[in-house]
């Protein structure tokens, strides 16, 4: 008797510890792109993520619906581009981030634009759905001032997804 009662108590304090403890993050997930990788973190019914380029240039897919990546940067769409310059030298780029939204599976590349000239151009990236094409160019060197980048993504109709940001002393 004394046996099937402590069994019992266990079993309810199991479950009462599963159901009255705290919420738990689930561990980071990473998705493998082309010279990136995206680790995506899901907490509190949000999914966050960050992109970490292995190559110059790295092109990952993150699937899902996200709200639109760069809020405080420029966006033309379903594109956006950030420009990562040194504190008071801001025609070095460090770092050149361009995005684009699908709403359904596609296959797309990025690329690059100084001037309306072509500086750099990803691969071919495939989907299987709906979600955001990365990609990040570690362009590490000096553009001239002032001069305009652009971003555009193969697929995605230009001008109405072609952000640009003004480079400049």
């Amino acid at each position: 008797m004394f046996k099937r009662l402590l069994i019992a108590c266990v079993a309810i304090l199991g479950v009462t510890g599963v159901l009255a403890g705290p919420a738990q993050a689930s561990g980071p997930e990473t998705i493998q792109g082309k010279g990136a990788y995206a680790t995506l973190q899901h907490q509190a019914g949000k999914t966050t993520y960050t992109v970490t380029a292995t190559d110059e240039l790295g092109v990952v897919f993150i699937p899902g619906e996200f709200a639109t990546p760069f809020d405080a940067y420029g966006c033309s769409g379903a594109v956006c581009i950030r420009l990562d310059s040194e504190p008071n030298n801001s025609n070095y780029i460090a770092s050149w981030e361009t995005t684009a939204t699908a709403s359904n599976a596609r296959c797309s590349y990025p690329v690059y634009f100084i001037n309306d000239g072509i500086v750099k151009q990803g691969s071919t990236y495939c989907s299987q759905g709906a979600g955001v094409f990365f990609a990040v160019w570690n362009a590490k060197r000096y553009f001239p001032s002032p001069s305009l980048a652009c971003n555009e993504w193969a697929g995605f109709p230009s001008p109405a997804n072609r952000p640009c940001k003004t480079i400049s002393n």
